[in-house]
């Protein structure tokens, strides 16, 4: 973890990150858009951390787990990428409803409350077992990610033990959908 309005130490990150070779891959967790990914924010503003030209740059494996990564990926080979995260009810939620009034019609702050810890659940089960085999491939994570939402999947409608259960398996259906992987 590092604050990224630090632009000497950006700097030397990003120049550390062009050295990595083919077998290593750089994961990052964060925000994102088509055409960036974002670092640590400046009062209310988000600031660029990779642009997409930067990221044709680099040789080295990709996880970006941020919205509209899988758009701003989607030339880049060895890649993961995600479509919307919608872990936000504010800021993903109810913005987008401004556009699609429909936009996750029936869903509520607490719904996504409940998403988030469900999503956060399933990559984090991905991630050790990717680190148990010692694969360290994006096509392995890539298997494990879809795994584990398609395990979060069927356990909310096999089990229906939350509320809008059927809703929010829809939420990660949708985000298994817009995974993206490139080899």
């Amino acid at each position: 973890h590092f604050n990224t309005n630090d632009e000497i130490h950006t700097k030397r990150v990003k120049d550390e990150l062009k050295e990595l070779d083919a077998d290593s891959c750089f994961i990052f967790l964060g925000h994102g858009a088509s055409h960036s990914i974002y670092g640590s924010p400046r009062g209310n503003d988000r600031t660029v951390f990779f642009t997409k030209k930067e990221i044709e740059g680099l040789g080295c494996q990709l996880c970006f787990i941020a919205c509209r990564s899988a758009e701003l990926l989607n030339e880049k080979n060895n890649s993961i990428g995600f479509g919307d995260i919608p872990t936000d009810f504010i800021y993903d939620v109810l913005a987008m409803r401004e556009f699609d009034s429909n936009y996750l019609i029936d869903i509520d702050e607490s719904d996504i409350e409940s998403f988030k810890l469900i999503f956060i659940d399933a990559i984090k089960s991905a991630f050790e077992l990717w680190f148990f085999y010692k694969d360290f491939s994006i096509l392995k994570l890539n298997s494990f990610f879809r795994l584990f939402i398609n395990k979060k999947i069927c356990n909310l409608l096999l089990m229906k033990e939350i509320n809008n259960y059927r809703n929010i398996a829809n939420i990660l259906y949708n985000l298994k959908q817009e995974l993206y992987y490139k080899p």
